[in-house]
């Protein structure tokens, strides 16, 4: 293990830590997170907050609970992989990806139940959810390396 550099304290650290747990001497450069994947999670966020919205709206204009459940559940998971890849963590990324190949798959449903809401009014969400999820997908991949 690693030793405190500081001549009044040289107690042992933690590997990689950034500031000694004893002294508060800091020990080496805080890693910096990569951009695309701060993108990614800001993404997420934002996709979490537009769920939340929706699930308001299938609630209200619709009545129709079952699509506020799904919409609660993507707001939710969006935020997790955000969470995880905030922390640069490889799951995080996987989530990510997950939630992108689920947002690409399930406005599709609109089109086998078109009785639930009319498929004209989900033309440009099926668009921007496709369109959102590739671009997410290959922010992950390009910033997959920085990922622990």
């Amino acid at each position: 293990m690693p030793r405190c550099p500081n001549p009044e304290c040289g107690k042992e650290v933690e590997e990689g830590a950034v500031y000694c747990p004893h002294c508060g001497t800091k020990l080496a450069k805080a890693a910096k997170r990569n951009i695309l994947i701060t993108v990614c999670v800001i993404l997420l966020v934002i996709f979490s907050l537009i769920h939340l919205s929706n699930m308001l709206d299938y609630a209200t204009i619709y009545g129709d609970f079952s699509g506020s459940i799904g919409q609660l559940f993507f707001g939710a998971f969006a935020l997790v992989a955000a969470y995880f890849l905030w922390k640069s963590e490889e799951i995080g990324g996987i989530l990510g990806i997950v939630y992108a190949i689920f947002s690409m798959i399930a406005p599709l449903s609109v089109t086998i139940h078109p009785e639930a809401i009319p498929f004209e009014y989900c033309v440009y969400d099926i668009i921007f959810d496709v369109c959102s999820s590739i671009v997410l997908i290959i922010f992950l991949g390009i910033g997959w390396k920085s990922l622990k």
